[in-house]
């Protein structure tokens, strides 16, 4: 199965199998509940709650929710589960009922940076810091406001042309100098 992209997902009709999808981003948030495990894991496109059922009490954990239980914020992981539809969902009102749970990439409890931190320690560690969606709009605004200057200035803007000219005037300069004429 390929990896899908967090925006691209689409719940299934109600009433019919519910669609199986593999999704990569990092952990976001973990919260741990007695009966479930909610996870939001982002990638470049988005963000995605994933849910894990938890095993009934008395009972060993499972391996899925075990990895859950491990997981740490900023970790890499690979989730495979079942797309359902949830309006109580803030998170773009879907969901992943997980049945698989891969970490990728474990990262170190306590990230160096966080939104609280100092404008140039989020420029140091702005890897991290453009995992934030408040951050990378930034860059999104400027990026598009360089394109439509690009688009305009090639549309309308010439650059001038300067030309080599034997006049009069120009018998004092070299002949390799270019001609620049004084306005009148």
């Amino acid at each position: 199965m390929h990896r899908s992209l967090i925006a691209t997902l689409v719940p299934t009709a109600s009433g019919t199998e519910p669609s199986e999808a593999l999704v990569a981003g990092f952990v976001v948030a973990v919260r741990v509940l007695k009966r479930m495990i909610f996870l939001i894991v982002q990638d470049r496109t988005g963000r995605l709650q994933v849910t894990i059922d938890r095993t009934p009490a008395g009972e060993p954990p499972r391996v899925v929710e075990q990895c859950a239980l491990d997981l740490t914020i900023g970790s890499a992981v690979r989730v495979r589960g079942n797309i359902v539809a949830n309006a109580a969902v803030k998170v773009g009102g879907i969901e992943l009922l997980a049945s698989s749970l891969e970490l990728v990439s474990r990262a170190e409890p306590g990230l160096p940076v966080d939104e609280h931190s100092a404008s140039d320690l989020q420029l140091d560690w702005r890897f991290l810091s453009l995992r934030r969606p408040e951050n990378l709009l930034v860059f999104e605004v400027q990026t598009t406001i360089e394109r439509a200057m690009r688009v305009t200035s090639s549309r309308s803007f010439s650059a001038p042309v300067v030309t080599m000219s034997n006049t009069s005037c120009s018998a004092a300069m070299p002949p390799s100098a270019p001609m620049i004429r004084p306005r009148r």
